[in-house]
């Protein structure tokens, strides 16, 4: 990526921000030089990249227009924006500045990027014992591109929450104009101490001339629980890691993943559990459906370590295919070094069952109208997880709308 020293200090010198966050930029700049571009190519002939796109032409923006609507149900929750802090804020303090630990990164160009030149810095910090009724909800109305963010979650011990973020986002031209694509970016950690849970809810429905990058990764603590849920409706590109690291005894994580393509989008999707410790359980469900010439590149990992014993894992990869010239690839991976534990994985890519569809339509629905109402129970088991009733009706309206 073509991104100058020059252009860098500029870039920094225009951020008001902790002196260890400035530090870390430093440092993801330094590597950024000499790490390489992730591979879009997997096996000998599956690819999956933004077409009409330049990673090479991406140049920093320091303010990015935007609107950034945040919905706090408890004052006790610190949700803060990173512009708005100093050395001496209480916000910093040790625990924080163990997210920009060697720990978290992922050695190659975009990545470094990401983090030498975010625009956008969110730090929430969920005091222990504290059990939210309501989830957290953060509104991205993006407006200018690049726009790049940095969100830090540490809930304390015992403690209970949702997160909810939804991205939207204008036909906004790239700054650079050989990119006809905006790009916008974003990287999620949680640090969950023990005996806490968190659940992290993406509704993304960003426009469909959007390239979008999106990494969520979790550290958790002793008998922790982390949920994640990602709803990727929008892009014309989407590049999606989600890792859960179990690094202490009981902890569990589920990851569970719902696309949905049309037109010609294109989906990189990776899930990864990572057990570390004794009785720890992960469990991943990806979930999509395929139109017109979409496509789809799902890709999960359940990794039990040696001393990982009485570990359970699952996996599971299910697409349903409603065109001839949609493609989808489905490659499931366990990797264990332990003989006490509990593993399976599975996948299937389909079709909308004919039977099925007659019996609508024998009911005097029009076929778009019945692959609608299959697709809608196809997507039933995600939309079950959401236990707030407002939240459930949120997201089954942008499923559906994303749908018409």
């Amino acid at each position: 990526m073509k991104v100058n020293q020059q252009e860098f200090n500029a870039f920094i010198s225009e951020k008001k921000e902790p002196t260890w966050f400035s530090s870390y930029r430093k440092s993801a700049f330094k590597k950024l030089k000499s790490a390489k571009m992730p591979s879009f190519k997997y096996g000998l002939n599956i690819l999956i990249e933004p077409t009409g796109f330049s990673f090479d032409a991406l140049k920093p923006l320091s303010e990015p227009k935007s609107n950034i609507k945040i919905e706090n149900p408890e004052k006790s929750v610190s949700v803060s924006l990173g512009n708005a802090l100093t050395d001496a804020d209480p916000i910093i303090d040790e625990d924080l500045k163990d997210f920009t630990a060697s720990h978290w990164q992922d050695n190659n160009q975009l990545y470094y990027f990401n983090q030498a030149f975010a625009n956008d810095f969110l730090i929430i910090k969920i005091p222990d014992n504290l059990e939210l009724k309501k989830p957290i909800q953060i509104r991205y109305d993006i407006k200018q591109s690049p726009f790049i963010s940095n969100i830090f979650i540490l809930a304390g011990k015992n403690a209970k929450a949702q997160i909810l973020i939804n991205k939207v986002s204008s036909n906004v031209p790239s700054k650079v104009s050989s990119n006809k694509a905006s790009y916008v970016a974003d990287d999620v950690r949680i640090i969950s101490g023990p005996n806490s849970k968190i659940e992290f809810i993406t509704i993304q429905n960003l426009s469909k001339k959007t390239i979008n990058v999106q990494r969520r990764n979790a550290l958790t603590k002793k008998n922790a629980e982390v949920n994640w849920i990602d709803i990727c409706l929008g892009t014309k590109y989407t590049k999606s890691d989600v890792i859960t690291s179990l690094v202490d005894e009981g902890a569990t994580a589920k990851n569970t993943v719902l696309f949905l393509g049309s037109q010609e989008q294109q989906y990189d999707l990776y899930t990864a559990s990572l057990h570390k410790s004794p009785n720890t359980f992960s469990d991943i469900v990806t979930k999509g459906v395929l139109n017109d010439k979409s496509k789809a590149l799902s890709r999960g990992l359940v990794r039990i370590e040696k001393n990982a014993a009485g570990s359970n894992g699952y996996e599971t990869q299910d697409v349903l295919i409603l065109s001839e010239k949609a493609e989808a690839d489905a490659i499931p991976n366990l990797e264990i070094e332990n003989n006490d534990v509990k593993c399976s994985h599975g996948s299937t890519v389909g079709q909308i069952d004919k039977d099925k569809l007659f019996y609508l339509m024998s009911r005097g629905l029009a076929e778009s109208e019945a692959k609608m109402k299959i697709v809608e129970g196809y997507f039933t088991p995600v939309l079950d997880l959401f236990k707030d009733p407002d939240l459930k009706d949120k997201v089954h309206n942008s499923i559906t709308k994303a749908m018409g």
